[in-house]
């Protein structure tokens, strides 16, 4: 058995759990800190996002100049998981940091 067909269910599952994690925070009612968190997380996350994709559009820009071919953008899963675990992680730094 490969290591892909090994690893893809495990990925699959972490991606699921923390997106599952992600609306869950989302969707909770909170106090102020709780908003603040979790605003500061989002806000991040916006952040992380728009640098993932400012850098995937600039690295397609850069193929289509250089070698006169399209690339291929961002699986939407991929990108899906990414957004969903720096959620994951910011929230967690958050917390920690303002208590929560």
């Amino acid at each position: 058995m490969s290591l892909t067909a090994i690893l893809a269910p495990i990925l699959f599952a972490v991606a699921a759990a923390v997106t599952v994690l992600m609306v869950a925070a989302l969707s909770k009612e909170g106090d102020e800190r709780q908003k603040f968190i979790l605003g500061k997380t989002a806000a991040g996350t916006f952040v992380v996002t728009l640098c993932v994709l400012g850098a995937a559009a600039l690295r397609n820009a850069c193929i289509l100049f250089l070698e006169g071919q399209s690339a291929e953008g961002l699986p939407p899963f991929l990108l899906l998981s990414l957004i969903a675990a720096v959620f994951a992680v910011l929230l967690f730094i958050n917390k920690k940091r303002f208590g929560g």
